[in-house]
């Protein structure tokens, strides 16, 4: 879990009999019974903020009243410097052409889970990734006509921490052009300064009707 305080954390324990449970932690508490019968879907325990610097590790141990059986839950709380996320880079512009090869470097203390909001911005790697690493990324061919744009979204596994990636793809050559504005009204002055943002993926002219 993160370093941030929790009071609802849950474990099902399943037993047909009388049974107790302890914690090795003072971090690691329960406000339940110590002294429990038969099955407890939801036992509800609770870890205090984690602001020692450090990854802490606790034990809640259940052992049946005879003590005979003992089973036990390792809880592992990364510290606020643990939990850390963010990318080298936060927007890209890319060719038309497919390419497998794209990367991002990724920083992270923790585990950190990734995925894409469109069909055609992808990658091979497994969902769950850990700690620092060069992430490896592909775009299919973009023969849509049009550019087009997608987000890879990184993520703590715990929560609390997202980056994003948007990933802007251009359209085959000659297949875009764009002005920033299609109409400008100016007053009847003289003036030699006007402008007009052109994007465009292609050669193109221009010309004058008055």
């Amino acid at each position: 879990t993160d370093f941030n305080a929790k009071t609802t954390l849950n474990v099902g324990v399943t037993s047909d009999t009388n049974w107790l449970w302890s914690s090795d932690a003072n971090w690691l508490t329960t406000g339940e019974a110590t002294t429990q019968t038969g099955n407890n879907p939801s036992f509800t325990y609770a870890v205090s903020a984690n602001n020692t610097g450090a990854a802490r590790t606790g034990t809640l141990t259940f052992t049946t009243e005879t003590g005979d059986v003992t089973t036990t839950l390792t809880v592992t709380q990364l510290s606020s410097i643990d939990v850390t996320l963010s990318l080298s880079e936060t927007e890209r512009v890319i060719g038309a052409d497919a390419d497998a090869a794209l990367t991002v470097d990724v920083s992270s203390g923790t585990d950190w889970l990734w995925s894409s909001d469109s069909a055609w911005l992808t990658s091979a790697l497994a969902q769950s990734q850990n700690g620092d690493q060069t992430f490896t990324y592909a775009v299919s061919d973009n023969d849509t006509g049009a550019p087009r744009t997608g987000i890879l979204t990184f993520a703590t596994a715990t929560g609390g921490i997202t980056a994003t990636l948007t990933v802007t793809q251009l359209s085959r050559l000659g297949s875009t052009l764009n002005l920033s504005e299609s109409v400008l009204i100016t007053d009847f002055n003289a003036k030699t300064t006007l402008n007009v943002g052109v994007t465009s993926d292609t050669n193109w002219l221009w010309s004058s009707d008055a």
